[in-house]
């Protein structure tokens, strides 16, 4: 809240001794111009009047000088009285072109208007909608069956289409490459981690069970030729899988001689 007083005795500030609003911007003026109130402790423009074209342009740099509330202050009201009459009988036009009033929208000025309470308020309020965001409600649901039916149809279409195409090696290729993908990440490794850095991380960590077992999975991804192979691939990987995120009793360490 800054206190502006008028720097010079004329009829836009007749009756005005001072005058109580927050400053938004002070005022570069040309030399034409005519200031009518002026910062008391800075001495620096808020209000002038310059002319343009063949009328004249009252510029304030304190927006809320106008505001329903800052009306009631010290001479605010009788300096818009005096101001317009001295302008003349009109016609007025009236533009807004401010921006300052962004900064009250945060928590402070929020208390400082309203009170500290309503301000705690506000904020456990975002804290409580910010908790819920993140909470799930109820147990998830099963997608419905013609989704499930559809899953189904195209996974198996897909597996008889790699069965037909005898692609037994491409898709022990691409199981391999996930379960490395997965220990790559329980590793602190990034998921394109090779494999055989992959397994040097898992030994160094102490996990020499699945260092062991990610080393022969790989070695026996490169030998699938038939369903049987590939199913029993898919088998050791999962179990690597269960090793990893264990839900039970831990399962024994894959032996490297399994083929």
């Amino acid at each position: 809240m800054r206190t502006l007083v008028p720097p010079l005795s004329s009829p836009y500030t007749l009756g005005v001794e001072r005058v109580e609003a927050k400053v938004q911007a002070y005022l570069e003026l040309p030399s034409h111009a005519v200031p009518i109130l002026e910062d008391a402790q800075f001495g620096r423009p808020v209000a002038a009047v310059v002319p343009h074209g063949l009328g004249r342009v009252l510029v304030v740099g304190a927006p809320e000088l106008a505001m329903n509330q800052a009306l009631a202050r010290a001479d605010n009201a009788q300096f818009w009285l005096s101001a317009l009459r001295a302008l003349g009988p009109g016609p007025f036009e009236f533009s807004e072109f401010h921006h300052g009033f962004s900064n009250e929208r945060s928590v402070v000025d929020f208390a400082q208007r309203y009170g500290l309470h309503f301000a705690v308020a506000q904020l456990l309020l975002g804290v409580a909608f910010w908790a819920v965001s993140l909470k799930r409600f109820g147990r998830p649901r099963p997608p419905p069956e013609t989704l499930r039916v559809g899953a189904t149809d195209a996974l198996f279409a897909m597996s008889r289409l790699y069965r037909e195409g005898s692609h037994h090696a491409f898709a022990a290729g691409l199981i391999a490459r996930g379960v490395t993908q997965e220990l790559a990440l329980s590793a602190g490794l990034p998921p394109h981690a090779p494999a055989s850095t992959v397994a040097a991380a898992l030994a160094a960590r102490g996990r020499t069970d699945l260092s062991q077992g990610l080393t022969a999975l790989v070695r026996q991804a490169e030998e699938p030729s038939n369903d049987k192979q590939l199913v029993r691939l898919a088998t050791r990987a999962a179990g690597l899988r269960s090793r990893l995120h264990p839900t039970g009793p831990r399962a024994p360490a894959a032996s490297t001689e399994e083929s």
